[in-house]
């Protein structure tokens, strides 16, 4: 065993300041502490306690030594100490109290939190009642935490020494135990200063309420200005229809199906502008009603037969309903989403076809899935648009949409329908190849559907009963 090269200087001048001479300041008994390293290399702390026994002269005979390996008690003070180091140097507050809540110790962030100079005593100083946190319930709030978990976390003030300031302040206190009896000697707390962060969560809060104010306003203004020009705007489409059935002229007649069809476009964007603001203030509710939707399917289509005609385009419809046809959920809305899909379908599609698909899928006793699917070959969508496709006023291609028309409110206007109806939202694109957006929402079959099936699932095979 050797000495750590280390520590050999220091262990050389304290063996020959004792080894002197006793009149010129030799030592009878004096100890040593010191690293040693095994011929492996592992290091172990040494404590050697020495006693020199001299002649009557005075001069070092021998000594002789009692060794102690002290490499745990080295370690456990070691960590100790870090742990001290690490309390003292903390920015938040920590502090010990006895069982009954007497303060034993406050770091020098605690101190400069409370109002506590560097020596200022803790005697009489409490946790609670009168003390560091008189706020803090410890008895009914804190202590049948600590009997069952060991610990307890929560907000309560600090009260400041001097000025009596309550101190917002997050507390986390937890009992330290005997680790081998496990019975708690003390209780252990620490403070987070957290003003700060309440001062900036009112500042947020505050922020939010302003936002959510202004957005009220402006959705009601949006829909009293939606409200009151739709009066006029239907006034301008009676007079035109008006117009319309008396004009015998074939170029005037054109002109008034022009003004007719800005019209109906812009009585359109006064819709959307309405459903949008109604979703936006929260007061836009579902209605399920029972429908046959293949018939609501056809319908809708063809609505968009003579626009599809005009150019050049196929429309057509494919559906696996199988015996399905009446469903409950709420028509109108379902009928806006495909309204604006096919409406976008066909406006982006400069030739080919759009279709429309669907289809129901069980998903409980009772309950399905719709999915609904229109397609097109159209103009597509680049990638990096997709992700920005359904905020509102946003349009893949500002090029076409200034031929083609639109303001880019019907897909904002469609994700927050679904969304409403608990569905599901998204689409499929090819740029310059052509798109799919699709929707599924839940939906339930008509009672009066379902009594048939159970009937029909209850009665025999006809052939099984002749048989017998």
């Amino acid at each position: 065993v050797y000495v750590h090269p280390e520590d050999l200087p220091r262990i050389q001048a304290t063996i020959l300041s004792a080894l002197r001479l006793e009149s010129e300041g030799g030592k009878e008994r004096f100890s040593l502490e010191h690293r040693t390293q095994t011929p492996s290399g592992e290091l172990r702390w040494i404590a050697q306690l020495c006693k020199v026994f001299r002649d009557p002269a005075g001069k070092a005979l021998r000594v002789v030594a009692t060794v102690r390996d002290i490499t745990v008690r080295k370690s456990v003070a070691e960590e100790r100490q870090k742990f001290f180091d690490l309390v003292e140097n903390s920015v938040d507050c920590i502090l010990m109290t006895t069982l009954a809540g007497e303060l034993t110790y406050l770091n020098p962030a605690g101190r400069r939190l409370i109002g506590l100079s560097a020596d200022a005593p803790l005697t009489g100083l409490t946790l609670c009642n009168d003390g560091v946190s008189p706020q803090l319930r410890f008895q009914d709030q804190v202590a049948p935490c600590l009997r069952k978990d060991g610990r307890w976390a929560g907000e309560s003030a600090l009260r400041h020494q001097h000025t009596s300031e309550d101190i917002a302040a997050r507390l986390s206190i937890f009992e330290v135990r005997d680790p081998i009896a496990k019975t708690p000697l003390c209780i252990a707390v620490i403070a987070q200063d957290i003003r700060e962060a309440k001062r900036a969560e009112e500042v947020l809060r505050s922020a939010k309420e302003s936002a959510e104010a202004a957005s009220r306003a402006k959705s009601g203004f949006v829909a009293n200005v939606s409200h009151e020009l739709r009066t006029p705007m239907n006034s301008v489409l009676g007079m035109l229809e008006v117009a319309l059935l008396c004009e015998s002229d074939a170029g005037q007649r054109e002109r008034l199906r022009t003004a007719k069809a800005s019209a109906e476009a812009l009585l359109a964007l006064l819709d959307d502008l309405l459903d949008l603001s109604k979703m936006e203030a929260g007061r836009l509710e579902l209605t399920p009603t029972e429908f046959s939707l293949t018939q609501k399917l056809t319908k809708v289509a063809d609505l968009f037969q003579f626009q599809a005609r005009k150019k050049g385009l196929q429309l057509h419809l494919e559906s696996d309903l199988g015996f399905v046809d009446r469903i409950i959920a709420d028509k109108v809305r379902v009928r806006q989403v495909l309204i604006n899909l096919l409406s976008n379908a066909i406006r982006f599609t400069a030739r080919g076809e759009v279709g429309v698909r669907s289809r129901l899928t069980p998903v409980s006793d009772g309950e399905y899935s719709l999915y609904i699917e229109v397609r097109d070959t159209g103009i597509g969508i680049e990638p990096e648009v997709l992700p920005r496709l359904f905020q509102p006023f946003e349009q893949a291609d500002s090029s076409m949409t200034r031929s083609a028309g639109g303001t880019g409110l019907g897909l904002s206007i469609v994700r927050q329908l679904v969304t409403l109806m608990k569905g599901e939202l998204g689409v499929r694109s090819t740029h310059h190849v052509g798109s799919e957006f699709w929707f599924r929402i839940p939906v339930a079959l008509a009672a009066l559907l379902l009594c048939v099936q159970a009937l029909n699932a209850a009665e025999p095979p006809k052939a099984a009963a002749a048989s017998r």
